[in-house]
């Protein structure tokens, strides 16, 4: 630890100091803080590869409270990561349908149908009924 002020306290189970129960605990405060590059993790400042579920590519860590599973995608669409039990898991298989472009869309890249289909990106298809298109937005 180093002595400076925080704006946030941030620890491996939230790397950006916005979710958890410490959001918001140091701001403008003056004490001791995790320098940069570094996280807290029961108690201690640790480097943020010692941190569950770290991705080394990204420099992003998977956490497992968010609201929403979260999960990484390669910019070329061909690899996604996800944190499953404090377990960073990829799926090396990933690839976009033929119908679907990789891209990013409201800050999440990874695969979407492009307009007219319907799917996970993954899978695109025509919609058959009112339902599928009801169903897919």
């Amino acid at each position: 630890m180093v002595f400076g002020n925080c704006s946030v306290m941030t620890t491996c189970e939230d790397p950006t100091g916005q979710k958890g129960r410490y959001f918001n605990t140091c701001t403008n405060a003056s004490g001791c803080v995790c320098p940069k590059d570094f996280l807290m993790k029961g108690g201690y400042c640790v480097p943020y590869n010692q941190c569950e579920c770290f991705h080394p590519l990204s420099r992003k860590i998977i956490t497992l409270l968010s609201q929403k599973d979260e999960f990484y995608v390669d910019r070329n669409c061909t690899r996604r990561c996800e944190c499953r039990d404090a377990e960073f898991i990829c799926d090396n298989d990933y690839r976009c349908s033929d119908n679907a472009l990789c891209e990013e869309r409201n800050r999440v890249h990874q695969c979407y149908c492009t307009d007219g289909f319907v799917g996970d990106g993954r899978n695109c298809t025509l919609p058959i009924d009112c339902l599928d298109l009801f169903n897919y937005g």
